[in-house]
């Protein structure tokens, strides 16, 4: 999580979008899974309510990352999270 809110609140946004779009993309599905799982979804969204995980990381949506000279977006899993039920509430 912490790789993941690095650089978070600077103007670039994460620092691990740039340096490591696959660990990223990795990481954000990683959360999407376990707040759309009915077993863990309501812990691990207080715990990214608690920390201002969605609104801090949706600021700097979309997310583009520069791969073999080609922008690709990675914000898709962020966006799921938003639009996961009890997310925003």
């Amino acid at each position: 999580m912490s790789s993941l809110c690095r650089g978070v609140d600077t103007h670039q946004g994460p620092t691990c979008i740039r340096s490591a779009p696959e660990f990223a993309e990795l990481a954000y599905r990683l959360i999407y899974v376990l707040c759309a799982d009915r077993e863990t979804s309501a812990s691990v969204l207080r715990y990214l309510r608690t920390h201002d995980f969605l609104y801090r990381h949706a600021q700097h949506l979309p997310f583009a990352a520069r791969t073999s000279g080609l922008f690709h977006y990675r914000s898709r899993y962020v966006l799921s999270l938003l639009q996961a039920p009890g997310a925003v509430e």
